[in-house]
């Protein structure tokens, strides 16, 4: 049998401009829901490479190359691509694969903790953009809170900005009480944002935006609201060194 560790080979891309994601590629994430097993992933891998995977990094090269035309120095590609085999070490959730494909897009081409960056993700029930400090430690966490402070008039216009750009923070995890140390660190709309445990600029796409090039286009246009918010993280944690992004 085919060994199921790491079946997703590197994969091969054209140059061409990105027209849009092909309907095998949502099929097969909709059949996956239907039978997540490793049978169903042996038996259907050379699809999955051809018909999504090869496509989504298709359209992250391009996105990238389009982002650096527009002066946003980040890199996407095979690289910056998550597998789909799911970390079973450490849950109770025994299905062997994601239900979506993932990526960031990165300075350096780094694919996990980066200091900031753009997470986008395909799902068969939806599709996200993110950008933020991902997989920080706690020191980076501290550091970014230490500068949403120091610089709270700054921090506040931008979070007030990306919130009018469809593209607000938010995190996944949210303290009940202010973070140890910043009980008393400002106004009510800072401490609100301070008990954010990951703070991520999010933007939710529609599915159809896939389908064509428009996802291009809205990937440049996130990148270009979250620029300050990107910015804001690599200043508040440059001073920890290279460490605290690896």
């Amino acid at each position: 049998s085919v060994p199921m560790t790491n079946i997703m080979e590197p994969t091969t891309t054209t140059k061409t401009a990105f027209t849009g994601m092909p309907q095998g590629a949502f099929d097969l994430l909709e059949e996956l829901a239907q039978d997540n097993t490793s049978d169903w992933m042996r038996a259907h891998r050379l699809r999955v490479l051809s018909d999504l995977r090869s496509p989504f990094i298709h359209f992250l090269e391009d996105t990238a190359r389009r982002l650096q035309e527009d002066g946003i120095q980040l890199e996407g590609g095979e690289a910056t691509c998550f597998r789909m085999q799911r970390d079973l070490r450490f849950t109770a959730d025994r299905r062997p694969y994601h239900e979506h494909i993932e990526a960031v897009f990165s300075r350096g081409g780094q694919r996990i903790a980066t200091r900031a960056s753009i997470h986008v993700r395909l799902g068969r029930e939806g599709s996200f953009l993110r950008a933020g400090s991902f997989l920080q430690p706690a020191a980076t966490l501290r550091a970014l809170r230490e500068s949403m402070v120091a610089r709270d008039e700054r921090f506040l216009e931008l979070a007030r900005d990306m919130a009018q750009h469809d593209c607000g923070l938010t995190s996944k995890r949210v303290l009940k009480r202010s973070p140890r140390g910043f009980e008393n660190a400002g106004t009510e709309e800072l401490m609100d944002l301070l008990r954010l445990v990951d703070p991520v600029a999010e933007r939710l796409l529609p599915l159809d935006l896939w389908r064509g090039e428009g996802i291009v286009e809205a990937v440049q246009d996130f990148a270009q609201a979250t620029r300050k918010w990107r910015l804001f993280i690599e200043e508040a944690v440059d001073h920890l060194g290279p460490q605290s992004q690896d």
